[in-house]
Order: C-alpha cells, then sequence, then structure tokens
C-alpha cells in the first residue's frame, strides 16, 4: 500500500479512527477513576554469613549470595507468610498475593516489596516479612546448632569410653606377665600407647569444635537494614498517561483493522486506486446524484450536477482530441452506473451545443426507455435485424440537440455479426456529432467487446465501494484483446 491508498484509507476510516480512540480513552479514564490506588512498601534485610579465619575468600562471596537467593526464595515460603498472616489478621492466600522478594545482583541484599491498597498495611506487612524471615532464619540456625552440639556430645562420650579402655589395656601391658613373652608385650605396649595417643587427639578435635561452636554460635544472620515506610504516592501510571495510554491502544488498534479492512477488501475505493489497477487515465469523479437533484426523464439537468460531467467531456476530449464521435460507455459489472454516466455525459454535451444521440445498447437490460419513459416498439434490435433501415426514423427527441435510439424489442442474446454490427454503427456515427452509447458490462459477454471495438473511444466506468479490482482488471484485459480504444477511466458514485 503506497501513499496515496493510505491517505484515501484514512480519509474512508477516519470516523473509525476517531471512534476508537475516543472510546478506549473513556474507558481508560472510567476504569482509572473506579479503579483504588496501589501503593508500594519496600524493606531491606541484609544476608550476613561469617567469615572464615582469615578472611572472606572468593567462594565465601558466591555463597554468599547464593544463599541471598535462597533466603528471597524462602521470604515468600509458607512457614515465613504464615507467621506474617497471623500477625495481620489476614488470609495467608491474600498475603501471598501482596507479597515479592527479590535478591539484588551481586549483592547480599534481598527487597521485600509489598503492593497493597492501604499503605499503611503494605508497610506493616513488609517489615513483618522481614522480621519474620531473620526470626526463621535465627531458629533455624539454632536448631542447626543445637543438632550439631548434641552429635559432638555423642561422639565426644564415645571416643572418652574408647579412652578409658586403653588407657585400661596400656596399664594391663606396662606390667610384666610371665605367660607373655616380653618382646611380644612390649610391642603390643607401643601400639596401645600409640592408640591412646590417637583417640586423645580425636577427642581435643572434638573439644575444640565444641569451644568454636559456643564461641561463635551464628553463622548466618538476616537482619533488616532498612526498614519499609509507608508510601504517600501511588504506583502505577496517573490518570492521565493511562487515559493517552488507552487513547493510543484505541488508535493502534483501530488502524490495524482498517489495514485489515484495506486488505481483505477489494473493492474500489477512490479514483486513484481505479487508475491505478487498469493503468488508464482518470478522467474524472462523479459523485453520487441526489432524488432531487436531476429529473428520471432527462437525466441530470442542475447545473451544479452537470459540471462533473462537463468536467469529464473535458477530460475525454484531452486523452484524445482527434477521436470521432462514438463513445462506448461501458463498466466491469452490473449496477455500476453506466446508464447514469451516459446520460449525464449526453446532457452535458447537449448543453454545450453539440448534437448528441444516445443509444442504449444493452440489449439484454435495455434501461434508458425507462429512463427517460419512452416506447421501445423499435430501436437497436430493429436496425440490426433490418439491414439498410433508416436511422432517424427510430430516434426519438428528449430535449433540445438530444436523441435517444432505445433497445428495441428482445432478441436472442446470441452476438451479432461483426459487419452487421460495424454497417450500424456507421449509421449511427452519420447521425449525431457525438454518439454515446450505454453499453452493457464487459461480463456480459461478447456484445460489449464487441461494441468496444467498432467504438471510437471506450469509457470505463468503476463505482466506487462497488467494482472490485479482479474484475476491474479483467474488464482491461478484455478491452485490450478486442482491440478497443480505451479512452480512460472514471469513478462513479464518490
Amino acid at each position: 500500500m503506497d501513499l496515496r491508498f493510505a491517505v484515501a484509507a484514512l480519509r474512508r476510516w477516519w470516523w473509525l479512527l476517531l471512534t476508537a480512540t475516543f472510546a478506549a480513552g473513556t474507558i481508560a479514564l472510567v476504569t482509572g477513576r473506579r479503579w483504588p490506588a496501589s501503593y508500594e512498601a519496600r524493606a531491606t534485610v541484609l544476608v550476613h554469613q561469617a567469615p572464615a579465619v582469615g578472611g572472606p575468600s572468593y567462594s565465601d562471596v558466591l555463597a554468599s549470595q547464593q544463599l541471598t537467593r535462597t533466603y528471597s526464595q524462602l521470604a515468600t515460603a509458607d512457614p515465613v507468610l504464615d507467621q506474617v498472616a497471623a500477625a495481620l489478621g489476614l488470609p495467608a492466600r491474600q498475603v501471598a498475593a501482596m507479597v515479592k522478594a527479590q535478591g539484588r545482583r551481586d549483592t547480599q541484599l534481598i527487597d521485600v516489596i509489598v503492593r497493597g491498597r492501604d499503605p499503611a498495611l503494605a508497610a506493616r506487612a513488609a517489615n513483618e516479612v522481614a522480621e519474620a524471615l531473620a526470626r526463621h532464619v535465627q531458629e533455624a540456625q539454632r536448631r542447626r546448632q543445637a543438632t550439631a552440639a548434641a552429635d559432638l556430645s555423642v561422639q565426644m562420650a564415645a571416643v572418652q569410653r574408647d579412652i578409658n579402655e586403653a588407657q585400661q589395656r596400656v596399664a594391663r601391658l606396662s606390667v610384666r606377665s610371665p605367660s607373655l613373652p616380653e618382646d611380644q608385650r612390649l610391642e603390643q605396649l607401643a601400639q596401645a600407647r600409640a592408640d591412646l595417643d590417637a583417640l586423645r587427639q580425636n577427642l581435643a578435635g572434638l573439644q575444640r569444635r565444641q569451644q568454636d561452636l559456643q564461641l561463635d554460635p551464628v553463622l548466618e544472620q538476616v537482619m533488616v537494614v532498612n526498614p519499609a515506610r509507608v508510601p504517600e504516592t501511588p504506583v502505577g501510571p496517573s490518570l492521565p498517561f493511562r487515559v493517552l495510554l488507552g487513547g493510543a491502544t484505541g488508535l493502534a488498534v483501530a488502524l490495524v483493522v482498517v489495514a485489515a479492512a484495506t486488505h481483505l477488501d477489494d473493492r474500489v475505493q477512490t479514483g486513484e486506486e481505479a487508475a491505478h489497477h487498469t493503468r488508464l487515465p482518470l478522467l474524472g469523479r462523479v459523485p453520487r446524484l441526489r432524488r432531487t437533484g436531476h429529473d428520471e426523464r432527462r437525466g441530470p439537468t442542475n447545473p451544479v450536477e452537470l459540471e462533473p460531467f462537463r468536467a469529464l467531456l473535458a477530460g475525454l476530449a484531452l486523452a484524445d482530441p482527434g477521436a470521432a464521435g462514438i463513445l462506448l460507455v461501458t463498466s466491469a459489472g452490473e449496477r455500476e452506473g453506466r446508464t447514469t454516466m451516459a446520460a449525464g455525459l449526453a446532457r452535458a454535451a447537449a448543453a454545450a451545443g453539440r448534437s448528441v444521440l444516445l443509444v442504449d445498447g444493452d440489449l439484454r437490460r435495455p434501461a434508458l426507455h425507462l429512463r427517460f419513459a419512452l416506447p421501445n416498439q423499435a430501436g437497436l434490435t430493429t436496425l440490426l435485424m433490418t439491414p439498410g433501415l433508416a436511422v432517424e426514423g427510430l430516434l426519438q427527441p428528449v430535449g433540445e440537440r438530444l436523441r435517444v435510439l432505445t433497445a428495441g424489442p428482445p432478441t436472442e442474446p446470441a452476438p451479432w455479426p461483426p459487419e452487421r454490427l460495424a454497417g450500424t454503427v456507421r449509421d449511427l456515427a452519420r447521425a449525431a456529432e457525438l454518439v454515446v452509447v450505454d453499453g452493457p458490462s464487459l461480463a456480459d459477454g461478447a456484445e460489449a467487446a464487441m461494441l468496444a471495438a467498432q467504438a471510437d473511444g471506450v469509457l470505463l466506468v468503476a463505482a466506487a465501494g462497488r467494482t472490485r479490482v479482479p474484475a476491474l482488471t479483467a474488464a482491461v484485459d478484455l478491452l485490450a484483446f478486442a482491440g478497443a480504444r480505451v479512452r480512460g477511466v472514471v469513478l462513479n458514485r464518490w
């Protein structure tokens, strides 16, 4: 779609774009006023891990960051949220929908974020979550320490029993026995003393671990470093921004609808489209005629409504200045305004002082006798069936310098021989300065193509909002195949 078609589509659908923008903006305004404001409170906690002897290492830092991610997930777990729900007196499901926790990248900080409609409740809930997380971590640390202390006590008691047994063995082996050779006694005594030393070292290690556990009981801590404050302003876009965003969204949706409708609609809407698809010059645009503006018997007579037809005659003269006087008015399909176009051209030419003959060439659906309320007992079919018959006797005057040749009685729809049709057309050309033929549509069959081949010029009519592009291009191809001299295209009912 080029710029011309885009502008034409906007001119056609401007009301939809305006309505969609206004409606979407109004909906955003109403919902924005009715929807309660939302407030966000934020508390920050620090995850601290006791450093190793000699200062923290790189692995300690990575472990702390991993611990931060773990605790950020723990902040929204059921054990923590159940405590918060009990403290606030709210259902746990409601609290879970309000709370979000996220760790700051490459830090040991966790942000506890609570969003709600009550700013004071949001701040209290954020602080409760942070404190509940700290308590939960502390209780877990204490349980872990108690378990470790109990395990150390059990291990130390077992080692002490082994030491007592080893001491008794050393005491026995220290006394000579007649039943045990001296060399064996000395060897066993040395082994017993080595075992006793190993057990004492093991006990000493357990005792050091016990002392370390007592001196540094907390390895991990969660501390509230920035408690939440009561938020003063709501979060989210402001009401004017919501209205603008809603209007922009409505406009965007309408543009998509217009683009889709324009792409899927293959009907000609503008004169530029008609000229583009036919590759013919656009000779003019004729607006839709009102019932009160023209006489049904004589066609448009109002000077204002005759003006488009005068401009069309001028365009025809410019398109082919040396053309003779037989002009066929045809279209791609039915009900596209051929009869109105032919009658208007004939009236405009007669008003300009030229003698004009208006011929009804649509033998399948004749309309001129109905338009001008004329008898149809004799007409074009009479001339075709009676070679040599004088044309003048069949012409019916309908105004100054304007006569009409009706279609005549109906005949078989079979096409007439080209030589007979050519002779009849030559007779018509001698009857007036300008002969305007209201021809059949090019979709009817061979009659339109035969008339086009005999005419001095062809005017192709396209009805805005009715003529389809495939039919219009097929009509142009048929006229080219017939060797017709197509002057151009005119947009009707614009």
